[in-house]
């Protein structure tokens, strides 16, 4: 789905009442300049096992393991990245997909499907 208002207040209700298809389009990960090349492709869908780079925030920089894709929130957890409660129990930081770069895929027979479907499109079917 396209957002196409100027204000932000409609922007935010059309993503909010997203379906899980429409959600899944916004979980997408620009891939690095090696894969761009090898994979002949901008973007993909990021998955539970992929390692992606951070570009923002103040902890950019670190490159890990995604382990949790939480489509509700359209953001995602990573290995290591933890923050403190004042009671001292640890939490998972969620950042959102456009703060990332995907370096390396998970290994998983469903991603392979998806290649070969990208693959045919840009070849003319």
């Amino acid at each position: 789905m396209r957002i196409k208002y100027s204000r932000p207040g409609p922007n935010r209700r059309a993503v909010r009442e997203m379906g899980k298809h429409e959600r899944k389009r916004l979980m997408n990960v620009h891939l690095s300049r090696e894969l761009r090349g090898e994979l002949k492709t901008r973007s993909l869908p990021v998955r539970k096992g992929d390692t992606v780079l951070v570009l923002k925030g103040k902890h950019a920089g670190w490159q890990k393991k995604v382990i949790r894709v939480n489509l509700k929130k359209i953001k995602l957890q990573i290995d290591g990245l933890k923050s403190q409660k004042t009671d001292g129990t640890e939490i998972f930081y969620y950042l959102h997909p456009s703060n990332l770069v995907l370096t390396a895929l998970a290994k998983r027979e469903d991603r392979k499907a998806v290649l070969e479907r990208i693959a045919n499109s840009k070849h003319g079917g």
